[in-house]
């Protein structure tokens, strides 16, 4: 080798050096700026719980008011049956057993199957990993405070907003028939029942 490529190596190994320790105390410097401001922006569940807070509630007449959603109706097939005079039965919407099935739940029939493309699309986000203290999918312990209200109860909940959840999850064009697959969906999967 040259003197001359001696010398090359030489500056060529100076610079390396010199460029990383360079990009080592940008990154420092980057992080001990911003490094509050990334924190705040990641899948913190305060924020995201403000992130998805409804923007605003409908009031009626007294300010202190607030309007609410119609329940649900029920179905034809709980109710009374005029010609014979009994009532069809309800079942738990925990009997469902495998995807594909449909079962009578006290608001109407839920499809797990169809419940599970809902949840997928519309409900995973914040029930998969409980952001915002939604029940997890998987935790029957977390739905056990929500199960005294019966399925009815659930819906009514689903689509008036709860807590941090906007009504209908955010999804206004799920209907009523979605969102109780959704529900029945859930439950299944949690192994639990909401009854009637």
């Amino acid at each position: 080798m040259s003197k001359a490529d001696n010398v090359f190596w030489r500056q060529f190994g100076v610079i390396l050096i010199l460029l990383t320790v360079f990009g080592f105390a940008m990154y420092f410097a980057t992080n001990s700026i911003g490094g509050r401001a990334y924190a705040k922006m990641q899948s913190n569940p305060d924020v995201v719980a403000v992130r998805i807070a409804p923007v605003g509630r409908s009031r009626i007449g007294d300010p202190a008011g607030q309007t609410q959603a119609p329940a649900p109706a029920a179905s034809t097939a709980t109710q009374a049956d005029a010609t014979s005079g009994t009532t069809a039965a309800a079942s738990d919407v925990g009997a469902a057993g495998s995807a594909g099935q449909t079962v009578t739940a006290a608001a109407g029939p839920v499809d797990i199957a169809a419940g599970e493309q809902i949840y997928q699309s519309a409900c995973f986000a914040c029930h998969l990993s409980g952001v915002a203290e939604a029940p997890k999918l998987d935790d029957p312990a977390a739905w056990e405070p929500r199960l005294g209200q019966g399925m009815a109860g659930l819906l009514q909940s689903v689509t008036n907003g709860k807590g941090a959840m906007p009504p209908k999850g955010g999804f206004a064009h799920l209907t009523d028939e979605d969102v109780r697959n959704a529900v029945g969906f859930m439950l299944d999967k949690a192994g639990v029942s909401a009854g009637g």
